[in-house]
């Protein structure tokens, strides 16, 4: 029997609420968490960024190509657990248009020999997962094991295991192209791997200190021109992606430290302050830098055609940025206060800097799980899942009305204190997970699947290539 035993009820209805006010590649749509496509950070081929992909065309499973047309798509999600108490490894890979959901169940045990208590003894911890622009290959990072994990999705089975820098976390396929970038944090360095050859590169390095958390923006109309964060560092960094060289450090999002009384500098004469999500404006030709640390709850924003600072410092609460796959709309995520905004990139008078439309989403709204489609009338739709909440939230964003689905709870892992619900969406499917394991959400009908146990799920890949 198809599991649906634990089919979770649809909110009111899914009664419209009015609100205040990575492209599909062919023959493939990806999405995950929170990257891939014209500006983002994972999620592969089709995908956006913080938010993962959209979904290709055709429908899911079988669904598809007919009649000597269009060959049918194959839609997976890919679930990324660990077990800490056993050193585990763990992938499930499911497919919704399967009578039984499970197509395999990966473990790792290669990973774990290096972080088992004969090793490293750091225990398990997956990173980012993309896809690679055909969808043959998964490219994930193993945080915990300075690797990159390649899956052969076929099969799907482990290809083999690459070496990379130091803690590697986030992963990037820029512009859908011929290289994932592997960013090491413990490095504040890149490692460039050939999605054919599976080649590593030499570490390109954007970082004043030689270390710091980093992530990578980029977009198709400004082509291998790419921009850096880095959390240690007061600035950004423009990166030429074709040469692998880094130009300096632009300076942004900077202060001045606070002076530490019981030491006999004066730290005050030092520049505090860093930078970590990001975001590229398609309208403007502009990268937004979120401003982190010292400097938090501000943004920055940089004139890709000089590389110079249009405003710096500027105050905006970011939680997440999470644009649409042609880059036409980005939401800002605002936790805080409970708010979803919205930059129209293409609207006559956007400007850049002020919002085009806001939405009240309770809940923890998950920048890093939310996903995109257009649906019927060519409009996007933005699949937002809730952390703390319960629901899945799905906005147009033409006319910001929601509708929300009920979709259970996800509780933190044991030891901490929250958690960040992840999602992606290919073909017709929406992947998320709850406590009791996968669920995958059909968006045109709006029904739920309870899928089966996945274990402590960190990373989620949805996954859709035509067979």
């Amino acid at each position: 029997m198809r599991m649906r035993d634990f089919l979770l009820p649809l909110i009111g209805g899914c009664a419209l609420l009015s609100l205040t006010a990575c492209d599909d590649k062919e023959g493939i749509g990806t999405g995950g968490t929170g990257g891939g496509g014209t500006t983002t950070e994972t999620g592969g081929a089709g995908g956006t960024g913080a938010a993962g992909g959209a979904g290709g065309t055709g429908g899911s499973g079988a669904a598809g190509g007919t009649g000597g047309g269009e060959p049918a798509m194959v839609v997976e999600g890919y679930y990324f657990a660990v077990d800490t108490a056993t050193n585990g490894w763990q992938v499930t890979v499911v497919d919704p248009a399967k009578a039984t959901p499970v197509v395999a169940t990966l473990a790792f045990d290669d990973l774990a020999a290096i972080t088992g208590p004969n090793g490293n003894a750091k225990g398990p911890s997956w990173g980012d997962p993309v896809a690679s622009p055909d969808g043959a290959r998964i490219f994930v990072n193993a945080t915990n094991a300075d690797r990159v994990a390649v899956i052969e999705t076929a099969t799907p089975s482990l290809e083999t295991l690459l070496t990379v820098g130091k803690r590697p976390l986030h992963i990037y396929n820029p512009n859908h192209g011929d290289e994932i970038w592997s960013h090491a944090d413990d490095e504040g360095a890149f490692y460039v791997i050939g999605v054919n050859t599976l080649t590593v590169s030499a570490p390109v390095v954007a970082a004043q200190k030689g270390t710091g958390h980093g992530k990578l923006v980029y977009g198709e109309k400004i082509g291998t021109q790419y921009y850096a964060t880095n959390t240690n560092d007061p600035g950004g960094y423009a990166i030429d992606g074709a040469a692998k060289t880094v130009a300096p450090m632009i300076a942004l999002c900077g202060a001045p430290c606070a002076d530490d009384p019981m030491t006999p500098e004066d730290e005050s004469t030092s520049t505090c302050g860093g930078t970590h999500d990001k975001v590229f404006n398609a309208g403007k030709s502009w990268v937004v830098f979120q401003c982190s640390g010292a400097t938090a709850d501000h943004v920055a924003f940089v004139d890709t055609a000089t590389n110079t600072v249009v405003s710096d410092m500027v105050p905006m609460i970011v939680s997440a940025f999470a644009p649409t796959p042609d880059g036409a709309y980005i939401l800002v995520f605002d936790n805080k206060n409970d708010l979803v905004k919205v930059w129209d990139t293409a609207a006559p008078d956007h400007d850049g800097v002020t919002f085009d439309a806001e939405a009240t989403i309770t809940g923890a709204a998950s920048g890093r799980g939310t996903d995109f489609r257009k649906n019927e009338a060519g409009e996007w739709e933005a699949w937002i899942p809730q952390s703390t909440g319960t629901k899945l939230v799905v906005m147009n964003l033409k006319s910001m009305e929601h509708t929300e689905i009920e979709i259970g709870t996800l509780s933190p892992p044991a030891g901490a204190s929250s958690v960040t619900r992840r999602g992606g969406l290919a073909g017709d499917w929406f992947f998320t997970n709850n406590d009791a394991g996968a669920v995958m959400v059909n968006v045109t009908t709006k029904e739920v699947v309870q899928g089966p146990a996945a274990g402590n799920v960190t990373r989620i890949l949805a996954l859709g290539k035509h067979h």
